[in-house]
């Protein structure tokens, strides 16, 4: 991805903990993200998501890599013509 990427991603967690866990060391390391609840559209249940930028692609990456965090995928945040949010999956679980 490219560091000027100022595209929204989103990231669903397959656990609330891991959600949590990754969302503190990425707030940490100075990230600007946010953590909420995943859209039922996505996911059922009281999955969370982290939303970002796509310069920190890379590094969600890596970290989700490093720390062994399980996700059910991550997704472009984009709009339909109608205004309405969409979601693009850019990785799979």
């Amino acid at each position: 991805m490219d560091q000027h990427d100022e595209n929204q991603y989103i990231l669903i967690f397959a656990s609330y903990s891991q959600a949590v866990f990754l969302y503190n060391e990425l707030i940490n390391q100075g990230c600007d993200i946010k953590m909420a609840s995943a859209p039922c559209t996505l996911s059922n249940g009281c999955a969370r998501y982290i939303k970002f930028k796509g310069s920190y692609m890379e590094l969600i990456l890596e970290q989700i890599k490093q720390k062994n965090i399980r996700s059910k995928g991550i997704y472009k945040v984009t709009k339909n013509c109608a205004g309405n949010l969409k979601y693009v999956e850019v990785k799979g679980p």
